[in-house]
């Protein structure tokens, strides 16, 4: 005997999988289905095509920070199309990172959505989510077409029973902070400086994440959801990748490849070579005297020529240690073809910037701790001759207490905003005209690392490691817009 066929409208939801690493949410499908008579009238009109509501309910004893009902809202001014929904026809929007699915931190959760309509509406059954906390030990971003806009590419290296596992990310903060689709990369080794690349001032085909290993060279490749892993052997051991690789610029309509440059101890100073990281070529560099740099930031302009601001640290004068600086030049396909010296300050740097401002010229920003500890310079670099000067300057900032970790993140006019977090557990926030502010978290809540970006080229936010948690986000101001509730 045939079971007898619903006859009232039906909310359904399909989230995969059901466990995830913070930050990561599960990502599926929600569906309404007609399957009366009478049509579905107006479905929900806040809603982005007749979409659904989502709740999120935590299930854990202790409540996260929210759990606000989310949706994607229908364009204003009444812009957006009505939605009838026919007997025997269904709609289905998809559901997840940002869209609209927002966790607030790992735990347990019950996750369901609701349609609505002009004379009812259907729920669905709930779909338990777990989300388990991660430890990060390595952080980076950057604009995802190379400048300061948003959103953000984010790579994430967290701690994992094989060394670090990364995973690469897009930071939506023009609106309500959320992360897209997290992809897992690999393994790397514990200690492994990796890199990820920065495409020339456009938005990029494939991302790509670079580390050396003793004389071995590794690459992922990320396009579309799919992963690729490069690996080629260098000359000798001792090579580091200095700054982000570059994408190179699209033309010809071939697939770009991207570009490390690598820099290595040698028996006369420190040596620079570029490198194919599909291995398809290796173009050998200068050789500098001076203190080797290990710390560095890299900027790409469309035309394929490549900005590279280093600093090393100097040691054995009476006075302590000295922060190196460096600007190397190099082009796409062609290598390095000039070493800059910077001068040189006390101290040690701890953070560096570099962008293509928003009138094309390459502007750079150090950090750098004064002897005492308690005092951290901010030099902003004009690194074009003919705007140097202009765009040069440097201030200090002094705060209680050791300064142990900072972020610098320089908007599209080349003004730098800074975080300073000192031994204490304290953070402390300036802004372009040395505005000071000490952050309400909680010492101890928010550890390194640190990475700043700028929600609508204006407001910074700072991403961080909470213990016990992985990723969090701190808004040091108001957000630009907001496009929905979260």
């Amino acid at each position: 005997m045939d079971e007898p066929q619903p006859t009232s409208p039906r909310a359904t939801l399909v989230l995969e999988p059901s466990t995830v690493v913070w930050p990561d949410v599960p990502r599926g499908l929600a569906r309404l289905e007609c399957l009366g008579d009478a049509a579905l009238v107006e479905v929900d009109p806040q809603c982005a095509g007749g979409g659904p509501v989502v709740h999120v309910v935590p299930l854990d004893a202790a409540p996260p920070e929210h759990a606000a009902p989310q949706w994607v809202p229908s364009l204003p001014g009444g812009q957006e199309p009505l939605v009838t929904l026919e007997p025997g026809t269904r709609r289905e929007h998809a559901v997840g990172p940002g869209r609209p699915l927002v966790l607030p931190g790992p735990g347990r959760y019950a996750v369901h959505v609701e349609y609505a309509w002009r004379d009812g509406s259907a729920r669905s059954e709930p779909v338990e989510v777990h989300v388990s906390p991660a430890s990060l030990e390595a952080l980076a971003c950057h604009g995802r077409s190379g400048g300061t806009e948003s959103p953000s590419l984010c790579l994430l290296g967290e701690r994992g029973p094989a060394g670090v596992q990364l995973r690469l990310a897009t930071l939506d903060h023009d609106g309500p902070l959320a992360l897209g689709p997290v992809v897992a990369l690999g393994p790397a080794p514990r200690g492994a400086a990796v890199a990820l690349s920065v495409p020339p001032q456009a938005l990029p085909t494939r991302q790509h994440v670079a580390y050396v290993d003793g004389s071995t060279l590794h690459a992922f490749v990320h396009a579309h959801g799919h992963v690729t892993r490069l690996a080629q052997a260098l000359p000798a051991p001792g090579f580091h990748v200095l700054g982000s690789p570059v994408e190179d610029a699209y033309e010809d309509g071939r697939l770009p490849g991207c570009e490390a440059l690598l820099a290595r101890d040698d028996a006369a100073g420190w040596a620079l070579g570029v490198v194919a990281l599909d291995g398809s070529r290796a173009l050998p560099g200068p050789t500098s005297s001076g203190a080797r740099p290990s710390l560095a930031c890299t900027a790409a302009a469309p035309d394929g020529e490549r900005i590279t601001l280093a600093f090393g640290a100097g040691a054995g004068r009476p006075d302590g240690p000295h922060a190196h600086g460096y600007a190397i030049r190099w082009a796409q396909g062609r290598g390095v073809h000039a070493v800059e010296r910077l001068g040189e300050r006390p101290g040690v740097a701890l953070a560096l910037d570099l962008v293509i401002t928003r009138d094309r010229h390459a502007v750079g920003a150090a950090l750098v701790r004064a002897p005492d500890r308690t005092r951290v310079e901010v030099h902003v670099l004009g690194l074009d001759p003919s705007h140097a000067r202009a765009a040069s300057g440097s201030r200090t900032y002094v705060v209680e207490g050791e300064v142990e970790h900072a972020a610098v993140r320089l908007d599209a006019g080349g003004r730098p905003h800074v975080v300073l977090a000192t031994h204490d557990g304290r953070l402390h926030g300036f802004g372009p005209g040395g505005e000071h502010r000490v952050l309400d978290l909680a010492p101890g809540t928010a550890g390194p690392p640190y990475a700043l970006v700028l929600a609508g080229d204006r407001t910074p936010v700072l991403l961080y490691g909470a213990p016990g948690v992985g990723l969090r986000m701190y808004a040091l101001g108001r957000l630009p817009r907001v496009r929905g509730p979260a």
